[in-house]
């Protein structure tokens, strides 16, 4: 991915972007119910393509607790470009996976 950094040494702002890939090792249906009822439909990794790839982007701060060491909060979006449905969706649609995550992080630079 690509990164643009802005601020101080203490507290830095950034944005980037960049892909992903991902590959699908194995997808299991499970219905949770009232009460505790569940019902697993079992394995569907068949139903669905083994690769999916897409876009990348978030932003983010860093604050440095010293030389080496800074804590690191980004909230970041994967947006799927590939339909990774093998079977028919209604309409002649696709199946785009698309996800937000919350990311908290710790770093610690190695070396000067």
């Amino acid at each position: 991915m690509l990164k643009y950094t802005l601020g101080t040494n203490k507290l830095r702002y950034f944005g980037n972007l960049g892909g992903y890939l991902g590959f699908l090792t194995k997808a299991r249906n499970v219905l949770v119910g009232y009460e505790g009822q569940s019902k697993d439909d079992g394995l569907i990794t068949e139903g669905n393509q083994n690769i999916d790839f897409g876009i990348s982007g978030g932003l983010g701060l860093q604050y440095a607790l010293n030389n080496r060491i800074s804590l690191e909060l980004e909230i970041r979006n994967n947006l799927g470009l590939y339909n990774i449905s093998k079977l028919p969706i209604h309409n002649d649609g696709t199946n785009k996976l698309n996800s937000t995550n919350l990311l908290i992080g710790v770093n610690y630079g190695f070396g000067e």
